[in-house]
């Protein structure tokens, strides 16, 4: 008789959004009060310098030659073109990020001259940076070994992960950027976007959309594929991952009745990982229905 499974998969760390803000808000312009969107302060429009010429404006990036960062035509622009000039766009959070709770926001970044990024920062100092500079990227000062890409988006986002630390994870497409643990002071309250030193190409700009403040911490493991196989008497579960953040392993449960679930075994996972992991599991239960249940290092599930 044909065996049939079924596959079920717990992953940790659901994700509630609890502040959001998108250019498409804002009409042609940007606005410092009714259009701020929620869990966040007004904008702190500035340039500074006294040649060349910077400045902020909303367009779409995709028409612009840039990546897409969503479905609308409208995303948050910058210039900071020639000279000494230097745009800037600060902006508090309603409140600094509690345990668990994240940032995140997009970045479009098509040439890579200049010097333009942004600043996550405490109440007094600036904790994590992302830029561009020339021809390379820098997460807090250290390269990333990425190549060139003239429509790549940049998805930056920061865990409060106590009164005093917080986490760093930055993803393109299937590059991905954990910082591990950074120290800090008080809790994250705030960021500042930059740009300056560029040339007056619009690819140039920098582009910023999808503002989000939300509770818990982003989806640890990104898993590509969960299989099985009849190996005599026996089954083969087999699972790979894309990457993996804070995986303390996979808890495997088994059940006759998707009711009754039981704990068959553990398998390790590999903590922090930028590249595929492949896993298996031999079941000798007999058992129609199987699920993972990945389990963070401090313990987490869901």
């Amino acid at each position: 008789m044909k065996k049939i499974f079924t596959f079920l998969i717990f992953i940790s760390s659901i994700l509630i959004a609890q502040g959001t803000d998108i250019a498409n808000n804002y009409g042609g312009t940007w606005v410092s009060g009714s259009n701020m969107g929620t869990g966040f302060s007004v904008w702190g429009l500035a340039t500074s310098g006294s040649t060349g010429s910077a400045g902020h404006f909303i367009s779409d990036a995709a028409a612009d030659g840039f990546g897409n960062m969503d479905g609308t035509t409208a995303d948050f622009g910058m210039y900071g073109n020639g000279g000494d000039m230097y745009a800037v766009s600060a902006r508090d959070f309603a409140s600094p990020l509690t345990n668990g709770q994240t940032f995140s926001i997009d970045l479009a970044i098509a040439y890579r001259n200049g010097n333009k990024g942004i600043n996550l920062q405490t109440s007094s100092t600036t904790d994590f940076t992302f830029q561009v500079s020339s021809d390379t990227y820098l997460a807090n000062g250290n390269p990333l070994a990425w190549s060139y890409s003239q429509t790549s988006i940049f998805t930056i986002e920061v865990t409060q992960t106590s009164a005093t630390e917080i986490e760093v994870r930055i993803t393109r497409g299937s590059d991905v950027y954990n910082s591990g643990i950074i120290t800090t002071s008080e809790r994250l309250s705030k960021f500042t976007l930059f740009i300056g030193e560029t040339g007056s190409n619009a690819l140039d700009n920098l582009y910023i959309n999808n503002l989000e403040i939300r509770d818990s911490s982003p989806v640890p493991v990104q898993l590509t594929s969960f299989t099985a196989n009849i190996v005599g008497d026996n089954t083969e579960l087999s699972w790979t991952t894309a990457t993996e953040v804070n995986n303390y392993g996979f808890e495997i449960e088994s059940s006759n009745n998707e009711t009754n679930w039981n704990n068959i075994g553990f398998v390790e996972g590999h903590g922090n990982s930028n590249s595929p992991k492949d896993y298996s599991f031999v079941a000798t239960d007999n058992s129609k229905y199987y699920r993972l249940k990945q389990v963070d290092i401090d313990g987490v599930f869901e």
